[in-house]
């Protein structure tokens, strides 16, 4: 016999499902507000990448066996499906491609509160902290590099994808084994880090139901990750261990930084922003696995919040083995943030559940979202204080383009694209009136 929901139970959730979604816009708006400050219809970082697509299906000449051409003998049919969707947007006005990546943070969120409010009978103290830490990790600017992306490769999107995998897994019953290497098939979409942590992630999902199917993917993905730190990679570059534990500790400080030069890259990272970043990082690590150890007793209640937190970890991880031989001050950035902040949404959701039973969870969650909180408003003053320097950056770059004909070389500089290959791609932007180039704007 179902359960019946009391009245007062019915309207409590329904009121934190109102106040969330208010808080979500208060949150969402200065996002949304520096954004559009700061960004023009130009391309400037990895947004040239879409242009040949936009301008192929401009010209009529794109095709559908394009979806089909292997890359570096691999298929990317879903990189090439979102590619395509890119370009759309592309065609209609740059800016709507990383608008795309940053509302997909509202699903996120929302999926996420309906989690923390299922099954859970914290008090609604507890609720509203949870809610504001949250809402301060999703919505925050520290990863303001990726915002500016095209959505397909923006943490804001993988983080989407990512939470409403995770929770439909488990609903899928007999479907669990196909939707985890489907899901993992996305790779690709997350520039080689984020989506490769899906089948040890699914491990933690069907942990309560069978250990043998777990096993199928479990087992694998440490296999996978045991040949990445034994064997050279595609750099051929032999993994430093070391190097990489002290990488990824930086990795997973991210998601708790204070320094305007991590945050905002107003100058070099200093050894002891890095010294700082590795000590948050090492203390974020034990008090996973302090919430994890406590919640063993219910996996099956707590499979979605350690899910996260593994995700956070993975993806830090193969952050630090991928570049393993980059120095630590590379690994302190905020382009990282979003690898790292499922960690600690993920401690957030199994603390508010220990919240029911254990004072101590109480204080604890309050103490973790009042750092979370400050470490969002720095974020948010730092960036608003260069967002007038920053935009005059993307003006003169923007002038540029649209005198890409006569402009010299360094006015062409970019941090990804040789000028000569901008100033190719602005020629056809401008033959195909697209982008900076069209006759009618937005």
């Amino acid at each position: 016999m179902s359960e019946t929901k009391r009245p007062d139970e019915v309207n409590n959730k329904a009121g934190f499902f109102l106040l969330s979604s208010i808080l979500i816009l208060l949150f969402l708006w200065p996002l949304l507000l520096y954004f559009g400050h700061i960004f023009n219809n130009t391309p400037y970082y990895d947004e040239w990448q879409t242009v040949p697509d936009a301008i192929r299906i401009a010209r009529g000449e794109w095709s559908f066996a394009y979806l089909l051409a292997e890359e570096q003998g691999h298929p990317v049919i879903f990189y090439r499906i979102f590619t395509l969707i890119d370009a759309i947007n592309v065609l209609i006005y740059f800016v709507f491609n990383c608008i795309f990546g940053i509302f997909f943070l509202v699903p996120s969120a929302m999926v996420a509160f309906y989690i923390a409010t299922s099954r859970r009978e914290a008090g609604w103290g507890a609720y509203l902290a949870a809610c504001l830490g949250i809402l301060s990790l999703v919505f925050s600017l520290h990863n303001w590099k990726n915002i500016l992306a095209p959505w397909l490769i923006n943490s804001t999107s993988l983080l989407f994808f990512f939470i409403v995998a995770t929770h439909l897994a488990p609903r899928a019953g007999l479907l669990s084994p196909i939707f985890s290497p489907s899901s993992s098939a996305l790779a690709p979409l997350s520039f080689g880090n984020g989506f490769l942590v899906w089948p040890c992630c699914i491990f933690i999902l069907c942990l309560h139901r069978m250990f043998v199917r777990a096993a199928v993917f479990f087992v694998p993905g440490v296999l996978f990750f045991l040949y990445t730190m034994t064997h050279r990679g595609s750099l051929g570059e032999t993994v430093d261990l070391e190097n990489s534990v002290l990488r990824m500790l930086a990795a997973v400080g991210n998601a708790l930084s204070f320094s305007p030069a991590v945050i905002s890259a107003t100058g070099p990272v200093s050894a002891a922003d890095v010294r700082l970043l590795m000590l948050t990082g090492s203390i974020l690590t034990v008090l996973a696995c302090l919430v994890a150890f406590l919640a063993r007793r219910d996996v099956a209640r707590s499979f979605f919040a350690l899910s996260l937190m593994l995700f956070g970890f993975g993806s830090c991880a193969l952050v630090a083995v991928g570049r393993s031989t980059l120095p630590v001050e590379q690994a302190a950035s905020s382009r990282y943030y979003f690898s790292a902040s499922p960690l600690l949404i993920g401690i957030i959701l199994i603390l508010l559940d220990l919240s029911r039973k254990r004072r101590w969870a109480t204080f604890a969650l309050s103490g973790c979202v009042a750092v979370i909180f400050v470490s969002y408003i720095t974020a948010l003053r730092s960036e608003l204080a260069t967002a007038p320097d920053r935009k005059l950056v993307f003006d003169r770059w923007a002038k540029a383009v649209a005198n890409y004909d006569s402009a010299t070389d360094a006015e062409l500089a970019n941090p990804h694209w040789p000028p000569a290959l901008v100033r190719s791609l602005a020629q056809s932007l401008s033959d195909a009136k697209l982008g900076p180039f069209s006759e009618t704007k937005p």
